[in-house]
């Protein structure tokens, strides 16, 4: 297995929102670095045209969105021991295409509302240790960590905020 490397490339489109479209691209790589550690990278970036957020009762707002996300994996696995570390970012932009209401019988129709532009952006990270006792026993040290930015529009590119 030593020294294996896979790696995948995929688009993304289709509809999405109240009149909208999406496309993206996904990039990923695998490695078996050795034959007890490997290791696992994904980038995506999603941009849409419509996207729709609740925000009371029945308003909704629909935004145009750009997405994206950064994912590491790596794991070493040698005997009754287990190390993983997993990390994941997301960072989104949102701007405003226009606020919506959707009346009981399911017309929708411009409203005037107070929504803006915003943007979001996390990260989470896991450090966990496993240890096999035996055939049904397990120790588990768990380290997590993560963080949360939600907020009016940040200027800056959406890599500063991942």
């Amino acid at each position: 297995h030593r020294g294996k490397f896979q790696s995948e490339i995929g688009a993304l489109f289709g509809k999405e929102g109240y009149q909208g479209d999406f496309y993206g691209i996904r990039l990923g790589l695998e490695a078996q670095i050795t034959d007890h550690l490997s290791a696992e990278v994904d980038v995506e970036s999603v941009d849409a045209d419509s996207w729709l957020v609740w925000d009371s009762e029945n308003v909704i707002g629909d935004y145009q969105r750009r997405e994206s996300t950064f994912s590491l994996n790596m794991s070493y696995v040698r005997g009754r021991h287990e190390l993983r570390l997993k990390g994941e970012a997301v960072a989104i932009n949102a701007n405003l295409n226009s606020s919506l209401q959707v009346a009981t019988d399911g017309r929708v129709s411009p409203v005037d509302t107070g929504l803006a532009d915003f943007t979001v952006s996390e990260f989470a990270m896991q450090l966990r240790y496993r240890y096999s006792l035996g055939r049904i026993s397990e120790l588990f040290l768990v380290y997590s960590r993560g963080g949360e930015f939600e907020g009016g529009r940040v200027s800056g590119s959406l890599g500063s905020k991942l």
